[in-house]
C-alpha cells in the first residue's frame, strides 16, 4: 500500500483496544461497533490509521508511567521530609507533652500521605498491566484466527 493511501471502508479490529470491531468509513473511524466476526478474513489486514492509534496508546502508557513515578517520588519525599519535620518539631517543643503529640500526629500524617501516594502509583501501574495484558491476549487470539 502506498504511503498516504487509506484502507478501504469496512469492519476492522477496534483500534481503542476492545475485543470487537469498529467501522472504518475509508477516511475515519465511526462510532459503529460490533462484536468480532468469526471469519478470519473480516479481521485480516488492519487499516493504516491503527498504527497511529497504537502510537497514541503507547504515548498514553508512557504518560501514565511518568505519573506513577511522580507519585512514588512524592511518597518518598513525604516520608523523608515528614520524618525530618517530626524530629525538628519534637526537638523544639517546650515540654515533653507537646513533643509526644507532635511525634504521634506527625507520624500518622506521614504514614497516611505516603500510603496514599504509594497506593495511587500502584493503582496506575496495575491498570497499565491489565490493559497491556488484555491487548496482548487480543493480539494472540487474532493471530490464531
Amino acid at each position: 500500500m502506498e504511503s498516504g493511501q487509506m484502507p478501504p471502508a469496512g469492519w476492522y479490529r477496534d483500534p481503542e483496544g476492545g475485543l470487537g470491531e469498529r467501522y472504518w468509513d475509508g477516511t475515519r473511524w465511526t462510532e459503529e461497533r460490533r462484536s468480532a466476526a468469526p471469519a478470519p478474513a473480516a479481521t485480516a489486514g488492519a487499516p493504516a490509521p491503527q498504527a497511529g492509534q497504537a502510537a497514541e496508546v503507547e504515548h498514553r502508557f508512557g504518560s501514565l508511567r511518568l505519573i506513577a513515578g511522580i507519585f512514588t517520588v512524592l511518597a518518598w519525599l513525604t516520608i523523608i521530609l515528614g520524618t525530618l519535620g517530626v524530629i525538628i518539631g519534637a526537638a523544639t517543643a517546650d515540654n515533653g507533652g507537646d513533643a509526644a503529640g507532635i511525634i504521634v500526629g506527625g507520624a500518622i500524617g506521614v504514614v497516611i500521605y505516603a500510603l496514599w501516594f504509594f497506593a495511587a502509583a500502584a493503582f496506575i501501574r496495575l491498570s497499565l498491566a491489565v490493559e497491556e495484558n488484555t491487548r496482548r491476549t487480543a493480539d494472540i487470539l487474532d493471530r490464531r484466527g
